[in-house]
C-alpha cells in the first residue's frame, strides 16, 4: 500500500518548511547518521558553520566531518544542505539536514514536484537509517512546530516498513 494517499497533502502544498525528525539517537548514532545521509548524495559549497574554537565561521565543506565536531562541542549547531539526493534511482528534492544538540530533522519544500515516487524514495532512505540504528524513529511536524505532530506521517511509515518487513 503506498503511503502516497495519506500523507500526500504534507507534500503537495508550499506552506514553509516543514520537519522530519530523527530521535532515539546516541552521538555515535547521530554520526553515522549524518554521514549516512551525506554519503547519498552532494553538497552545496557556500555553507559555514560557526567554530567554538577558532571563533569564526568556516566553509563547511573545507571541515572533514563537520558532524564529529559537532559532536565534540566544537562547533555551533548547523543545517547542511544535500543536494542531488538519490534513492533507488529516484531523486529527491534538495533538503537540509539540521544538526542539533540531540536530534537531527531534515528540512524539505513541499510542493507541485513531490509525487508518490519520491516520497517512496524518501520512505526508503529514511527506512534505511532505521535498518543501519534500530533506536531511530521519525516524526513529522510543521516548520517551528516540532510540539505539533502529524500522525498521519508516523503511522504511513510504520505501514512502509511493516510491507518492507513482509
Amino acid at each position: 500500500m503506498s503511503p502516497w494517499p495519506f500523507i500526500k497533502h504534507l507534500f503537495d502544498t508550499y506552506d514553509g518548511f516543514p520537519d522530519i525528525w530523527m530521535d532515539g539517537l546516541s552521538e555515535e548514532d547521530m554520526l553515522s547518521t549524518f554521514h549516512t545521509l551525506a554519503s547519498f548524495c552532494g553538497s552545496s559549497h557556500n555553507q559555514k558553520v560557526w567554530s567554538f574554537e577558532r571563533g569564526k565561521s568556516l566553509m563547511i565543506n573545507e571541515v572533514i566531518h563537520p558532524e564529529r565536531e559537532f559532536g565534540e562541542g566544537r562547533f555551533e549547531s548547523f543545517s547542511h544542505s544535500l543536494t542531488g539526493l538519490k534513492v533507488n534511482g529516484i531523486e529527491l528534492f534538495d533538503v537540509d539536514i539540521w544538526v542539533e544538540d540531540d536530534v537531527l530533522a531534515l528540512d524539505y519544500k513541499p510542493g507541485d514536484d513531490w509525487n508518490e515516487d519520491r516520497v517512496i524514495g524518501l520512505f526508503q532512505l529514511l527506512y534505511r537509517l532505521q535498518q543501519q540504528t534500530p533506536t531511530i524513529y521519525f516524526s513529522h511536524a510543521d516548520e517551528g512546530c516540532r510540539g505539533i505532530l502529524h500522525p498521519e506521517f508516523t503511522k504511513a511509515f510504520a505501514v512502509f516498513c511493516s510491507e518492507m518487513n513482509a
